[in-house]
C-alpha cells in the first residue's frame, strides 16, 4: 500500500452514505479521520491510512446491475457528485491520506482510476471476473471484499490471486450484514484460507483488534459523523468518531503487543534475574 506506515496494519475509513451528499460534510469525515493531534504513550499512529468512498454515474444504473430497482430512489440520493472526486482526493492528500473510491459499474472504472491510490471491489462483484480485469489494466493495488460468497466461491477467488500476483490483489474477509452480528463474524475464516484482511460491518469497536490476532493486516471499517441521521443506510454499521478512535487505537495496540514469536527476558524483567534459583 502507497500510504505513511507505523507498522503492518493498514486501515480504511469508509464514509459510505455518510457524507449525505453534502460536500462539506466529505471534507469534515477526511478531515477528522486523519486528525494527527492524537497520541498514546504507545506512539502508534490513532488515525486511519486511507479514507474511501463510493462512485456510481447513476443510481438506475446500479439498481439495473443489483437487479435491485427497488433502492434505486436510495443510491441515487447518496450518489457522489463527480466533480468531488478531485477534490476529495486533494483533501486526503493534504493530510497523508491514501485516496480510495469503490464502484459498480465497469464503465466508471475509468472515471475514477485517475484519482484514486487502489481500487476497492465490493463483495456482490467479487465473483465478477471481468469486472476485476477491468481494474488490472490500470496497474494499481485491487482491494476485495467477500461478503456472501461460498466456501468455493471463497477458493476461486483466492486462485485468481494465486493466479494475478499476491501484490495485486489483496482479499478481505466480510459479512454482508447490517449491522453484522457477532455470531456471524467467523474471523477463524481469515486464517483458514489466507486473507489478507477485514471489512467491517459489526461498528464494534474491538472488532479490528480480534481480526488482526486471527491474522488480518488490511482493515475497513464505515465511519460516520456525530450528525449523521439515524436514518441513513450506513448509520447502523457505521464508528461514530469517538469509536473511530478506540477502532484505530486497539488494532495498533494489537500489533505491538503481538510482537514477534521470540521468547525472550525483557527489559523490564531483566533485573528480575537475580532473584530466579
Amino acid at each position: 500500500m502507497t500510504g505513511p506506515r507505523l507498522g503492518n496494519s493498514y486501515i480504511i475509513a469508509e464514509v459510505g452514505s455518510c457524507h449525505e451528499r453534502l460536500l462539506e460534510t466529505a471534507r469534515e469525515m477526511i478531515r477528522h479521520a486523519g486528525d494527527k493531534e492524537k497520541d498514546t504513550q504507545l506512539r502508534i499512529r490513532l488515525f486511519p491510512d486511507a479514507v474511501k468512498f463510493q462512485y456510481f454515474h447513476s443510481g438506475k444504473a446500479v439498481a439495473v446491475h443489483r437487479k435491485a430497482l427497488q433502492f434505486e430512489e436510495m443510491y441515487e440520493r447518496y450518489r457522489l457528485p463527480l466533480e468531488w472526486l478531485p477534490m476529495l482526493q486533494k483533501e486526503a492528500k493534504e493530510i497523508g491520506l491514501d485516496f480510495m473510491c469503490t464502484t459498480y459499474l465497469e464503465e466508471d472504472i475509468q472515471v475514477v482510476a485517475p484519482y484514486v491510490d487502489m481500487f476497492k471491489i465490493a463483495s456482490f462483484e467479487a465473483m465478477n471476473r471481468k469486472f476485476i480485469e477491468a481494474h488490472l489494466k490500470y496497474h494499481k493495488p485491487i482491494i476485495i471484499s467477500t461478503g456472501l460468497l461460498t466456501s468455493d466461491e471463497l477458493l476461486r477467488l483466492v486462485a485468481i490471486r494465486a493466479e494475478v500476483g499476491y501484490d495485486k490483489i489483496k482479499i478481505l474477509h466480510c459479512v454482508s450484514t447490517y449491522p453484522c452480528p457477532i455470531e456471524e463474524i467467523h474471523l477463524s475464516v481469515i486464517t483458514r484460507y489466507g486473507l489478507d484482511g477485514f471489512s467491517d460491518h459489526t461498528a464494534n469497536p474491538v472488532m479490528g483488534a480480534l481480526a488482526y490476532m486471527a491474522g488480518a493486516r488490511i482493515f475497513e471499517a464505515h465511519i460516520r459523523t456525530r450528525k449523521t441521521p439515524k436514518d441513513n443506510p450506513d448509520y447502523p454499521h457505521a464508528l461514530g468518531p469517538d469509536e473511530l478512535l478506540d477502532y484505530v487505537t486497539n488494532i495498533r495496540t494489537a500489533e505491538v503487543a503481538l510482537g514477534n514469536n521470540l521468547k525472550q527476558t525483557q527489559p523490564g524483567e531483566a533485573m528480575y534475574r537475580q532473584y530466579m534459583s
